[in-house]
């Protein structure tokens, strides 16, 4: 049961030291991305984040346990330079600068969002700077299998399912992906060719992908229409502390 509701009407619950506000109404049927936003945003919500998720699987929460073991896109940005390395960018922060609009148009037009010349300047000098601050970090294409006993270890798994500031540690999804019988996560960042075959640096959202039975996280795909988790998450006095 919600511990109440928030001025915009979401529920909120408490899960373990967290304050969670809630909707899972847009993951019933899929929507263009910049209208989902429009609607988190009228709510006081964003789009969850890879931890976030893996936080509300781990603690078995939901109104509904299977909601939260369906898929979502994040709010974790995957950008293509057009060469070996992708980087990928937390809270969404290229798309607001470029507009995730401007991502789904494209993504209608079935083509990838390919970053006007106009702005590029100023998405590789954001790209930079969050790269220094460890804020982004890089990764590669193609498919990896990852260990869902080592996600504390694994470079990649440890930055995308923690969250230092609210006391989120992957090695708590790890475990709980492998007690529900799950022993790897398939990530899966696309192909380099086909992303430097591109006509220049490209952006998309990083999907999980869940279901029942498994769970894959996925950089790639012109999808016009998502499922979406709109969350709030604040520290309660416990975490506040430490």
């Amino acid at each position: 049961m919600p511990l109440e509701r928030d001025v915009a009407g979401n529920n909120l619950y408490i899960v373990e030291h967290c304050k969670v506000a809630l909707t899972n109404y847009w993951t019933i049927n899929p929507a263009p991305a910049d209208f989902l936003e429009q609607q988190f945003e009228k709510r006081n919500l964003n789009f969850v984040s890879p931890s976030q998720l893996g936080f509300l699987r781990a603690k078995d929460f939901s109104p509904d346990l299977s909601e939260t073991r369906g898929s979502s896109i994040t709010n974790t940005d995957i950008f293509y330079e057009g060469g070996d390395r992708i980087i990928l960018v937390p809270d969404g922060a290229i798309t607001k600068l470029t507009g995730l609009v401007n991502l789904v148009k494209a993504h209608k037009q079935r083509k990838e969002y390919v970053i006007p010349e106009n702005q590029r300047r100023a998405v590789y000098s954001l790209v930079d700077e969050l790269l220094r601050k460890g804020t982004a970090f890089s990764a590669h294409h193609g498919t990896a299998s990852v260990e869902t006993s080592e996600f504390e270890l694994n470079g990649l798994t440890s930055k995308l399912f923690s969250d230092e500031r609210l006391g989120i540690k992957a090695e708590e999804y790890g475990r709980w992906l492998k007690r529900i019988g799950i022993n790897k996560l398939t990530v899966n960042f696309g192909d380099r060719n086909y992303a430097i075959s591109q006509e220049g640096p490209f952006v998309n959202r990083v999907h999980d992908l869940g279901n029942p039975w498994d769970f894959e996280l996925r950089g790639y795909g012109i999808i016009p229409s998502y499922k979406a988790y709109g969350v709030r998450f604040e520290k309660t006095a416990e975490v506040a502390e430490k």
